[in-house]
């Protein structure tokens, strides 16, 4: 028997695109495969004569979601009383990101001048 078609439900894979054949080994693409939803791709196999056969591919996501970054504390006191002022240090979690800005409301706080970041 020889190969005739590989099928995914109604569609029909594009042998040198979607796939290919090398003697009796069937390469199936990761281009293609990336495209799939996440969960069973079945694949269905023609040939010349006899049965098809079908293919299960469990198709998965591992990738690394984004992690939030995170601050400690959450919630500082300032005391407007000159003798009692005090710099309030925030220790930043970047997990990966990097500080794109502080905000108070709409307003941009600006670096160097009323805040510093050091590590």
């Amino acid at each position: 028997n020889t190969l005739s078609t590989i099928k995914n439900g109604t569609a029909t894979l594009v042998a040198g695109t979607d796939y290919t054949v090398s003697g009796s080994i069937v390469t199936i693409k990761k281009a293609y495969l990336a495209t799939q939803a996440v969960g069973t791709t079945t694949l269905t196999f023609s040939f010349s004569a006899g049965a098809t056969q079908s293919l299960a591919v469990a198709v998965t996501d591992t990738t690394t979601p984004v992690s939030n970054s995170t601050i400690t504390p959450t919630s500082a006191g300032f005391d407007k009383k000159t003798a009692n002022q005090a710099d309030v240090a925030v220790t930043m979690t970047l997990n990966g990101n990097t500080l794109s800005a502080i905000k108070n409301g709409t307003a941009t706080l600006v670096a160097g001048t009323d805040y510093t970041v050091s590590g």
